[in-house]
């Protein structure tokens, strides 16, 4: 089960599972009582790995993401604690033009992580990431043609922060 940190259930949960001795992966998603089960792992599985995902939830920092399953019995119970995320939205302009850029990405963490909240600019430039840790974020965006650019935001739980960027430099004519 996934519950928030009052012990309220998480509808929604990507769930992904791995059993690192069989190399067996399993997704699953929370139901209403944030619930879920997996089923038909092997009997001699010794570690399973967790990896838990929500657009409104994070895992926090000391989140063991691992669980030895007990070898004396068929079923054990789990329970996962998240942490409200924030949200990052925001614009992207082309700093010479002022005029709003597509397909640029945006990415939250310091190195690069496909695991880690990342989005796209849209048509008129918009872009929004949810599921960001709370606390101080570093944000870089990328475009093709235009200079990285790179900015801190300080990201609260259950809350937007809006952080515009606006791209120059090393633009091919």
């Amino acid at each position: 089960q996934v519950v928030d940190e009052k012990g309220n259930p998480i509808d929604g949960v990507d769930v992904e599972c791995l059993d690192k001795t069989f190399n067996d992966y399993r997704h699953l998603v929370t139901d209403a009582e944030g619930k879920t089960t997996i089923r038909g792992l092997h009997y001699r599985v010794t570690e399973l790995a967790f990896r838990l995902t929500h657009e409104a939830y994070v895992s926090p920092p000391d989140f063991d993401r691992t669980i030895e399953p007990p070898n004396d019995k068929a079923k054990s119970t789990h329970r996962f604690v998240m942490h409200p995320a924030g949200t990052i939205v925001g614009t992207i302009t082309d700093a010479e033009t002022q005029k709003p850029t597509f397909g640029a990405r945006i990415t939250v963490g310091e190195v690069l992580d496909d695991r880690l909240p990342q989005a796209d600019s849209d048509f008129d430039g918009t872009y929004r990431i949810t599921g960001v840790t709370p606390g101080e974020a570093v944000v870089t965006v990328h475009l093709a043609e235009h200079a990285p650019e790179l900015k801190k935001v300080a990201v609260e739980a259950g809350k937007e922060v809006p952080l515009d960027f606006a791209l120059s430099g090393d633009r091919k004519s």
